[in-house]
């Protein structure tokens, strides 16, 4: 089970969404600008409701009389509340538009939060978690706290501010009226509490299903061509059925219990209207009481349980925002597992050595149940045991190794330890003597450059994807490079050149352009040391040695790490060294230890060149 769900399974939804709102309430600071003149503001337009209740009851009791209507009476009355009124709800729209600026503001703030916290997290935790969920998290999740935001927190503080002053002032007016109102709503207190524990337990279940929603529609999109291939829409479409349903009836759910909150409210708003009438008629029969009073405090209660005829959307809405900011917050406490060193220390210029002591990794043992709870989409198989076991490995500065071995020997494992995507369990890995874990990540990113085997491109031109290395490169700079890498004449043969669009992850380029473009933006990036994570084992093998003749270009001078699939890859590097279960088996030369019987990279060679005869 995730970090992020852990909320969601552990009775903990039944928090109460006051204590949520709270704690959303400090950790974003930007809600809290400017809140005491808010509620001042709101205060002051909450005595807009006691206007029309006074001037009933002062019009009735002392403008009419027996002998006529006091015309000038009841007029002035009129201009004075007209005056008041104004001023009011100029006081409330005040207090909305500050609120709404400040929230908004906060939501801004805590949306850059969580995009920079999701891409401090690392590989690892990326893999536990569906990408459907953490894209819900930025998204619907701070949404819900938008709308809540943009209404319900007004409500909240608008409506609780009227029912206090009117309160008072039913108070003031006739306490025998005002206890009564308050004795027959009494019983409303427990009946909300009850049902926004249900209402929040819903909305948590409804927040749950739209991530495994999204998780369910994001693997549709990105594996399309796959479905297709194996003809599986049936089987993928139901299972996007499936989760589209389940948030269906959890919505249906929620719906239901806000309406039995909504009919509540209302049975209890015309019970106290009935009581307050009846008693005040018997008041009245006995003279204690006069018409206009009645009259007045009628619509006093009136104005005291009107909020009460939003409060199911209210309760509803805040609800959702509760469960919503839960799991944001939540998200937001995962501790990255790769972490910014307080002290960086800056690696030697040039061409860096590498220092593999003593390593050791392991995998998350997960279980099948806990496997289909994060979604399945994890960045490699499920391991029980270590990935990479006391490994020792030194790489000196400007040499190339390929890095050789069985599918899970650790190979990739070993590159991103080097590349600081995950740390390891034991061991130290240095660059140029300086522990990797010392080095900012700035710096990191910049002096050591992965080449993965599924190259990414952004959805933009082959121009603006090498500016993501270099911003300050211009068009004849970025022609430079590919020349440099001897791909000069491919990028100059695209009709629009450097302004070619690439599409989605560099869907309009073939498996060995998209690698080009990748290599030459690595190139721009200028790195010390280069990892290829076999970068050439998805192409044929005439684009293998156009991507091999670019690849010699840029190791030229730099440490490379080739993690090789295809042998021939191997064969060009200085030095080749073979694992196997996360450990170093051989270590040498190319041409040495093919020559060495029955060693390990000898079979893996013969193995290699039998396949490659039979294709």
């Amino acid at each position: 089970m995730s970090q992020i769900d852990t909320l969601t399974d552990n009775g903990d939804l039944h928090v109460p969404s006051g204590a949520v709102l709270r704690r959303a309430w400090r950790s974003v600071p930007e809600f809290q600008d400017g809140w005491k003149p808010t509620l001042a503001l709101a205060l002051v337009g909450a005595f807009g409701r006691l206007v029309v209740p006074l001037l009933l009851r002062q019009s009735i009791d002392r403008g009419f009389r027996s002998d006529g209507v006091r015309f000038g009476y009841v007029a002035t009355l009129c201009a004075i509340s007209g005056f008041g009124l104004i001023a009011t709800s100029l006081a409330t729209r005040t207090a909305v538009v500050r609120l709404g600026t400040t929230s908004e503001r906060g939501l801004a703030v805590l949306r850059e939060r969580i995009v920079r916290h999701i891409l401090d997290l690392s590989l690892q935790q990326h893999g536990e978690q569906r990408r459907g969920v953490l894209v819900a998290r930025a998204t619907s999740d701070v949404e819900s706290l938008s709308e809540f935001f943009s209404w319900s927190a007004i409500a909240w503080i608008t409506n609780a501010v009227v029912m206090f002053v009117v309160g008072i002032a039913m108070m003031i007016i006739d306490w025998r009226l005002a206890l009564m109102t308050f004795v027959v709503t009494s019983p409303l207190v427990p009946f909300m509490r009850i049902m926004q524990r249900r209402l929040r337990s819903s909305h948590g279940e409804v927040r749950e299903h739209v991530g495994d929603y999204l998780g369910q529609v994001s693997e549709l999109i990105g594996g399309a061509s796959l479905i297709r291939a194996y003809q599986a829409e049936g089987l993928v479409g139901e299972a996007a059925v499936d989760a589209s349903d389940r948030r269906r009836s959890a919505n249906v759910k929620a719906g239901i219990q806000s309406a039995i909150l909504g009919v509540g409210n209302q049975v209890f708003e015309v019970a106290a209207v009935i009581t307050v009438l009846l008693l005040g008629l018997r008041l009245g029969e006995r003279g204690s009481l006069s018409a206009g009073t009645l009259i007045g405090f009628v619509f006093l209660v009136s104005r005291f349980l009107e909020p009460l005829g939003e409060l199911s959307e209210v309760v509803d809405q805040t609800q959702r925002a509760a469960a919503g900011i839960t799991r944001v917050l939540d998200l937001l406490d995962m501790r990255a597992e790769v972490q910014e060193p307080d002290r960086p220390l800056p690696l030697p210029s040039g061409s860096l050595s590498i220092e593999f002591e003593h390593l050791s990794f392991r995998y998350p043992i997960r279980s099948a149940e806990s496997t289909a709870q994060a979604g399945g989409d994890l960045p490699d198989p499920p391991r029980t045991g270590f990935s990479i076991d006391n490994l020792n490995l030194s790489v000196v500065a400007g040499s190339t190794i390929a890095i050789v071995g069985a599918t899970g020997s650790g190979k990739s494992t070993l590159a991103r330890l080097l590349v600081r995507t995950a740390d390891p369990d034991d061991g130290t890995v240095r660059l140029g003597g300086i522990d990797v874990s010392s080095v900012s990540f700035e710096e990191l990113r910049r002096r050591v450059q992965l080449v993965p085997q599924d190259p990414f491109l952004f959805d933009t031109t082959i121009g603006a994807n090498l500016s993501l290395a270099d911003p300050a490169l211009d068009d004849t700079g970025k022609l430079a490079l590919f020349d440099e890498l001897g791909i000069g004449d491919w990028i100059r043969a695209l009709p629009s050149g450097l302004a070619t669009n690439v599409g989605e992850r560099g869907a309009l380029l073939s498996a060995g352009e998209r690698q080009l473009v990748v290599l030459a933006r690595t190139r721009a990036c200028n790195p010390s040391i280069l990892v290829l994570d076999e970068a050439t084992s998805s192409v044929d093998a005439t684009t293998e040695a156009r991507l091999a003749e670019t690849i010699m270009h840029l190791a030229s001078g730099r440490t490379t790490i080739v993690i090789a699939h295809r042998l021939t890859t191997a064969a060009r590097a200085d030095r080749v060294v073979v694992m196997e279960a996360g450990a170093i088996v051989e270590d040498g030369a190319p041409g040495e230890l093919v020559g060495r019987p029955d060693g390990h990279y000898a079979r893996l060679w013969s193995a290699w060149q039998t396949a490659s005869r039979s294709e």
